[in-house]
């Protein structure tokens, strides 16, 4: 993917792994003062942003305000953005009873370089680990994709094992991940048995029946093992 643009530095950007295609594109923005233009510009970026990289993949914005009374509002014509679940906004000083501590540390690790974001994520982990129950999954949810981006280096597994996640597999993003890579695998599974599947006489076409794959991915993984 092109490289951004220089009006994308108003905005943070965080590009997912090319080997996980179901992931989105972020663009977040931190704000501690009002800002009335903050959606028009913000979806205006990504939008720019978009159209120049022509990424094959979708994409999501958040908008971290301090507090709850700098917001605006979003604007009527980017209220379908919203419901579509496009743009989330997350207000810090709402997040937990010690929200003033996880909202800095969730600023850190959105503005750190990855060679300090190790301990402010790990210094956030454990903060949000001890916040309220009801709430606590859901910023652990966003810490971690927050993680998988900001440490692209990395495997999921390694970002597990690295940060502790203990409770990482009770998350949607964690099953999420599972699911992902389950069908990875039954694919990659179905791929390598499919040039055993002709030569023992069968057609692409039956194969493709029956693990339900389209005729064109039979043909090329035969052509490849060729």
């Amino acid at each position: 993917m092109g490289s951004p643009p220089p009006f994308i530095e108003q905005i943070r950007l965080f590009l997912p792994k090319p080997e996980y295609p179901q992931d989105p594109i972020y663009f977040v923005e931190v704000q501690f003062q009002s800002d009335d233009n903050l959606y028009w510009r913000l979806i205006t970026e990504a939008v720019l942003y978009l159209n120049q990289n022509k990424p094959k993949r979708t994409w999501q914005a958040v908008v971290l305000w301090a507090n709850r009374d700098l917001d605006p509002g979003i604007p009527l014509a980017y209220q379908t953005l919203l419901t579509a679940g496009l743009i989330h906004v997350v207000y810090l000083d709402e997040l937990t009873d010690t929200s003033s501590s996880i909202g800095l540390g969730i600023i850190k690790l959105v503005v750190a370089p990855e060679n300090e974001a190790i301990q402010q994520a790990k210094t956030l982990i454990n903060l949000v680990e001890k916040a309220d129950a009801a709430k606590s999954r859901n910023l652990l949810e966003l810490v971690e994709r927050m993680l998988v981006y900001k440490f692209s280096s990395y495997s999921r597994q390694e970002l597990e094992a690295m940060f502790g996640l203990t409770e990482w597999q009770q998350t949607r993003f964690y099953q999420e991940i599972e699911e992902e890579t389950k069908l990875k695998t039954e694919l990659e599974t179905k791929l390598k048995t499919i040039p055993r599947l002709l030569n023992e006489g069968l057609t692409v076409e039956q194969i493709a029946r029956i693990f339900e794959l389209d005729i064109e991915v039979v043909k090329t993984c035969n052509q490849t093992a060729k």
